[in-house]
């Protein structure tokens, strides 16, 4: 990769990243914190992914002036109106032993993006996203045999969503050729941000040392790393079950500011892969269920998550009216099969735990999360955790009725399944094993909540406290 590719890669994600700034601002959802810088680019690539999914639907190019007025007009929008805030607030902690952590975990990082330098992809991240950006690329468009069941291009899942080509390809224009390394690379930085985001929402809810072991931990997580480089849309969807949970776990004491981030990640996540679609639905899904549990449903609290999902639409239904679909998700339920598939798809699940290194740690997330269920104090986190219950349970309906060959099928996407949720898991485990009393943190008046700015002091959206009979 030379040094001008590079140069015009960083560019062009420092755009989308300045786009997504704006749309946060606009919306009053940026906190002045360091977790901004997630939600920034969630925000940032879900505008580009709309519009350029748009464009392909309607048979249009997607061109550099196309994608520059669409990145542009929040931006104008926001400094008009006064709304355009960058500042981002980092305080690091006072104590030696979370400074060294979090230098461990920049040196951790710094590999990550090293390694990406050169070209890491996998067969995935080249069949199913870099080879579509290419396309873009060079014609502007996809070709019409990319949609066709049987033609030249079946393996390369066209039924997946454009938001991760599209980001690729902007990248690619950016730098004036589509290297695969820069494929690598953007994927890199995105994994750079879990650990950003876990670091500062879990610091708000444990010791500093804590927040900081637990960032490092995501960080030196391989499979998520090795995805990323792999120029994989997982990584995506770990930053997307990672932003759902933690703001989810703020939506008491954040008001509705906290439920619009949920959503904004939600909507990231739908707009990259299918996985990301089964994310988003589970996350309205569970929290639909527990509103209604607690009679607090209303459109005002529900809208948040739910609205911004439905950006995802227009491609979902368009490549289904093309006759295109998820090979693996045309099966049934056939009740003869199902002891067996029950069966193998637990057996896999054994397999993971005895014969994947990376796994013990997320079998110690999931111990210490049970145990900080069960306190009183943590069912501020029984929400979140719902949100990856129910993501994972769809996962094994799909699982029970595929279509293709099962076998090769869990052999194939459980540990990408199991793994992308660890960061969010490992969340909620520290969150609920740390101390109740831990003072706020903060960051000055950017850390005003969403009802303060508006003059308003009124309950949560979400109301997580337990409640008599």
């Amino acid at each position: 990769m030379t040094a001008p590719a590079l140069l015009g890669a960083v560019a062009a994600l420092a755009a989308v990243w300045l786009s997504g700034a704006a749309v946060a601002g606009l919306a009053g959802i940026r906190e002045g914190r360091p977790r901004d810088l997630p939600l920034d680019m969630a925000l940032g690539s879900v505008l580009l992914a709309f519009a350029g999914s748009l464009a392909l639907i309607a048979g249009a190019r997607v061109t550099i002036p196309l994608a520059a007025a669409v990145l542009a007009s929040p931006v104008v929008a926001a400094l008009v109106m006064g709304r355009l805030r960058l500042r981002v607030a980092a305080p690091l902690p006072g104590d030696r032993l979370s400074r060294a952590l979090l230098g461990l975990g920049l040196v951790v990082m710094a590999v990550v993006l090293t390694a990406a330098l050169r070209d890491r992809l996998t067969w995935d991240g080249w069949a199913f996203w870099t080879l579509k950006a290419t396309m873009l690329f060079r014609d502007g468009t996809l070709p019409a045999d990319l949609f066709d069941p049987a033609g030249p291009y079946d393996y390369a899942h066209a039924d997946y969503p454009p938001g991760l080509p599209l980001l690729y390809w902007w990248v690619f224009r950016a730098a004036g050729a589509p290297a695969p390394a820069l494929a690598s690379f953007t994927g890199a930085l995105w994994f750079v941000l879990i650990p950003v985001l876990f670091w500062d929402s879990a610091r708000a809810h444990a010791r500093p040392e804590l927040a900081a072991l637990g960032a490092v931990a995501v960080a030196a997580f391989w499979p998520i790393g090795r995805y990323a480089t792999g120029g994989q849309a997982d990584v995506l969807i770990s930053l997307a079950a990672l932003g759902i949970v933690v703001h989810l776990a703020d939506a008491r004491t954040a008001g509705v500011a906290a439920l619009w981030r949920a959503g904004a990640f939600a909507a990231f996540g739908a707009m990259m892969k299918n996985e990301g679609v089964a994310l988003a639905a589970a996350a309205v899904v569970a929290v639909v269920a527990w509103l209604l549990l607690r009679k607090e449903l209303t459109s005002r609290r529900i809208l948040p998550l739910a609205g911004p999902i439905l950006l995802a639409l227009p491609w979902a239904i368009w490549v289904r009216a093309r006759g295109v679909g998820a090979e693996h998700l045309g099966g049934g339920f056939d009740l003869p099969e199902l002891p067996d598939r029950t069966v193998l798809i637990l057996r896999e699940l054994a397999a993971l735990a005895v014969y994947r290194s990376w796994v013990p740690v997320a079998a110690i997330a999931v111990a210490a999360l049970v145990l900080a269920l069960r306190r009183r104090r943590s069912l501020a986190l029984r929400l979140p955790a719902g949100v990856l219950a129910v993501y994972f349970a769809t996962a094994i309906v799909v699982y029970l009725r595929a279509a293709r060959d099962l076998q090769w099928l869990l052999e194939t996407s459980l540990d990408r399944v199991v793994s992308g949720v660890v960061p969010a898991v490992a969340f909620l485990a520290i969150s609920g094993a740390a101390r109740a009393d831990l003072p706020r943190l903060s960051y000055g008046t950017a850390d005003r909540s969403f009802r303060e700015r508006a003059g308003r002091q009124v309950p949560g959206p979400i109301d997580t406290e337990d409640h008599p009979a």
